[in-house]
């Protein structure tokens, strides 16, 4: 009996074996139909076993339908762990890449038809063999998937034919790798600082600020409420923001008056909250190899959690911190920037708005910058990202007609383009 695709909105899995075309060449045609059967039954099982509908193959690709994300992402992580343990013939091994999106789509003559078909198409085009991603839509459907998954923050990325950028997500699990290559994108945005919106007049202690993150990796911004402190170091964060290829990143504290409750912070504004791990050993694992800044806003709420910070620090030796802070932290080898009264926002401008959000909202420029906003492509360097508008291509009469290409032609499409 068939199961019965869903419709309406549709969590969408893709997939396809990374580079095929070399391991159909150092194999042959016969034993490569062989393997290509293994990983069909392997990875069309665990989806199945999720929830998950097959409507399609196209070669080493299959397209998978969801009617939950959550179900998604459990059979994404499922499928990798069986290709993991399969025994492969001989010494080679089948890296499979995958991609989950979720949207509002049309089911015609039973194919899925609309924009967001393309989009999943484009998140799984950006992963390596072994990795899973999944799109900000996606994650925010999926909430806390379980199976001890967790889904890391890559940042925002640029996808391929897509206009605006893409949050997206990394699915972790016991068993998998988690550690891969730059994802397969134009550029990325690491971190989530808050956009500027209004002129800042603190040219003098930006400076000064800079020149003592060069010399301390724990940077306080004291002074009473009222005088700047937060907007001083957002704008000596974005200054140098450049220094730390795996993002800055703002935490607020003003919520919080209990220390133990520093990790969990920290844990929410990287993405990092686990239904299953303690936040704080989530942070320390995530931060122990980045290089990455952290500013921890209106500390003075949890000034007596200062040896969280010291113990993240010794913990993950590339992570810089500043903290704003109406009284100082008195940690060793920390250092103090005084902010004066005059830094505080002019009476009746706007507040700083938000870049990208702190989880994943539409991005706003920051003050000042003309044309689309800059990004980081594979190499670390900062360019210009394009606009460039979803290509739908050349369609059959029959699917111009009705508004779009199905899902394999499209999934097909972006896997050539992507090589």
């Amino acid at each position: 009996m068939t199961q019965e695709r869903p419709s309406g909105t549709v969590t969408f899995l893709f997939t396809d074996i990374e580079g095929s075309t070399r391991l159909v060449a150092r194999v042959g045609d016969e034993a490569y139909e062989a393997l290509l059967a293994d990983e069909r039954r392997l990875v069309l099982g665990a989806a199945e076993a999720a929830g998950g509908v097959p409507f399609g193959s196209e070669g080493d690709a299959h397209f998978v339908a969801f009617p939950s994300a959550s179900g998604a992402v459990r059979g994404a992580v499922a499928a990798q762990r069986a290709l993991d343990a399969y025994p492969w013939s001989g010494d080679e091994s089948v890296r499979v890449r995958m991609g989950i999106h979720a949207g509002e789509v049309r089911l015609v003559d039973e194919d899925y038809v609309g924009f967001e078909v393309h989009r999943a198409a484009r998140v799984a085009s950006a992963a390596h063999g072994g990795q899973v991603l999944v799109s900000g839509t996606a994650r925010a459907l999926a909430g806390d998937p379980g199976d001890d998954i967790t889904l890391r923050d890559l940042g925002e990325v640029a996808l391929k034919d897509l206009d605006g950028p893409e949050r997206l997500f990394q699915a972790e699990a016991p068993g998998l790798r988690a550690d891969f290559p730059p994802l397969r994108v134009a550029g990325s945005v690491a971190g989530n600082l808050p956009a500027q919106l209004t002129s800042f007049i603190g040219r003098a202690e930006v400076a000064r600020a800079e020149a003592l993150l060069g010399t301390t990796r724990l940077l306080t911004l004291t002074g009473p409420g009222g005088t700047g402190k937060t907007r001083l170091s957002l704008v000596l964060a974005a200054s140098c923001e450049d220094r730390y290829p795996d993002g800055a990143w703002f935490v607020p504290l003003a919520a919080i008056t209990e220390p133990e409750l520093i990790p969990s912070a920290i844990a929410g504004a990287l993405g990092l909250l686990s239904a299953t791990k303690p936040p704080d050993q989530r942070v320390r694992e995530h931060l122990r190899d980045r290089t990455a800044l952290l500013v921890l806003d209106n500390f003075e709420q949890v000034v007596a959690g200062a040896p969280v910070v010291t113990d993240l620090l010794r913990a993950a030796p590339r992570v810089t911190v500043i903290t704003s802070s109406r009284a100082p932290l008195r940690v060793t080898g920390g250092a103090g920037v005084p902010c004066p009264a005059a830094l505080a926002p002019a009476a009746g401008r706007a507040r700083p708005g938000c870049r990208g959000g702190l989880r994943g909202g539409p991005p706003v420029r920051r003050a000042g910058r003309r044309g689309p906003p800059r990004v980081r492509d594979h190499r670390g360097q900062r360019g210009r990202r394009g606009r460039g508008r979803a290509a739908a291509g050349r369609a059959p009469a029959r699917d111009r007609a009705r508004g779009g290409q199905g899902a394999a032609a499209v999934a097909g499409r972006a896997r050539a383009t992507a090589g």
